[in-house]
């Protein structure tokens, strides 16, 4: 895995590095936007050999729905899933010690719960728009922090 840190100071060096500029529409989510992200995810995989395969499978996911199962997302357990499964992955900042402590997290004490349903009052706004490019993107599953993680009860 290779990891980078990127200095943005302003919302047009966001737009840069991310490339939206070359984005067909500015409604992110637009059939057309999800059809050019689909086709550069499809370019990035053709370009990979058979000798390096993706075989990290993270120990719990959020399973987001099908097209035709939308409604409440749950963490789901990977250890019968195949390893090239896919999903998407979000590394964010959890902000300050305090916006951290009131965020949605994964611990012995609520696994049991969010293997059922995580409650959607208490997922982020940046996890819930992660979850629609899954759901746009048709990637059923999602990686992202605390709720992926199984944090310690402190």
């Amino acid at each position: 895995m290779i990891a980078m840190m990127i200095s943005l100071t302003s919302p047009e060096d966001c737009r840069n590095w991310l490339r939206t500029f070359l984005s067909p529409s500015s409604d992110m989510l637009c059939d057309e936007n999800v059809a050019w992200i689909q086709d550069e995810l499809e370019k990035d995989e053709a370009s990979r050999t058979q000798d390096t395969p993706s075989s990290f499978l993270p120990t719990r996911l959020i399973d987001v729905g099908t097209e035709t199962r939308t409604g409440s997302v749950r963490l789901v357990t990977t250890t019968a899933m195949p390893p090239c499964t896919r999903y998407l992955a979000l590394s964010y900042c959890w902000g300050d010690a305090s916006a951290a402590a009131q965020q949605l997290k994964t611990t012995g004490l609520t696994l049991q719960q969010h293997l059922q349903c995580l409650p959607s009052e208490r997922i982020t706004n940046l996890v819930h728009d992660a979850i629609k490019v899954a759901r746009a993107l048709r990637v059923r599953y999602l990686w992202a922090g605390t709720q992926s993680l199984r944090t310690k009860c402190i």
